[in-house]
């Protein structure tokens, strides 16, 4: 995964960045997601920080159109990302044969013993979609057109003084 940026049990900050018109095409799970960013935690604390940022018009196959952010199951750390005064628009997850997942951001924290949290401050999460489609043996469903945000136990997701609008 990740068409414009792929990090991996690191943390990753973005001020000022356009980051836009990129493309995943794999439908696999892992490398079918996060066309526009992917990031990945397998076993440290990270933190995934994003400010002033636009993140535009990228595609993904799986999940995460705009943004993916994974954690391991029964990774034992925190994960962490925020979003402030940035732009997620117009990304799309576009599924060839199966269900689509976050076509602005995907966000899933698994660890069994720590906190994963998803925090957007005065930020707009716009015209984002997720297309899932019917074929071999898959299902077309789709969640969250804007955001998709799960958690095993121990998740939080904030939104303060933000849009989510058109997805």
């Amino acid at each position: 995964g990740g068409g414009g940026i792929r990090a991996r049990d690191a943390n990753l900050t973005l001020e000022r960045v356009i980051v836009t018109n990129n493309r995943i095409d794999s439908a696999a799970c892992i490398t079918g997601s996060g066309g526009g960013l992917y990031f990945e935690q397998t076993r440290f604390p990270v933190t995934l920080t994003i400010t002033g940022t636009q993140i535009l018009s990228n595609i993904a196959k799986y999940g995460g159109g705009g943004v993916y952010v994974w954690q391991y199951w029964g990774v034992s750390a925190p994960l962490t990302m925020t979003l402030t005064n940035s732009r997620v628009m117009s990304n799309t997850v576009e599924s060839g044969a199966g269900p689509a997942f976050g076509g602005g951001i995907y966000f899933s924290g698994d660890s069994q013993t720590h906190r994963a949290t998803l925090t957007l401050q005065t930020s707009t999460v716009a015209g984002n979609r997720a297309y899932g489609t019917e074929g071999t043996g898959g299902s077309g469903f789709s969640e969250g057109g804007g955001i998709r945000f799960g958690a095993y136990k121990h998740g939080l997701l904030s939104i303060r003084d933000s849009a989510i609008t058109d997805n």
